[in-house]
């Protein structure tokens, strides 16, 4: 079957009427599965005007994430590890 579906030209081999049997087939099955597929669509659609907007940071790099993590390095310096070597 997955041979048929495949190629146009294998179902064009077939007998007229088994040829138009698997077309009306797929044209069902890929008309149901739109039919199906839009409510659920216009529901999430008309969900997402109800959530809450959060705006985004204004700052980027992970010490942004933890609260007082600039605070917590004030007395320190910041030693950057070096870049690993590659294998010779």
């Amino acid at each position: 079957i997955g041979a048929l579906l495949a190629s146009p030209a294998a179902i064009r081999a077939l007998p007229p009427a088994v040829g138009a049997g698997v077309t009306a087939s797929v044209e069902s099955a890929v008309n149901a599965v739109f039919v199906w597929s839009v409510p659920p669509m216009v529901l999430g659609f008309g969900l997402a005007w109800f959530l809450k907007e959060i705006p985004l940071r204004e700052t980027a790099g992970a010490s942004s994430l933890v609260e007082g993590a600039g605070e917590a390095l004030d007395g320190e310096q910041d030693q950057a590890m070096p870049a690993p070597r590659a294998p010779t």
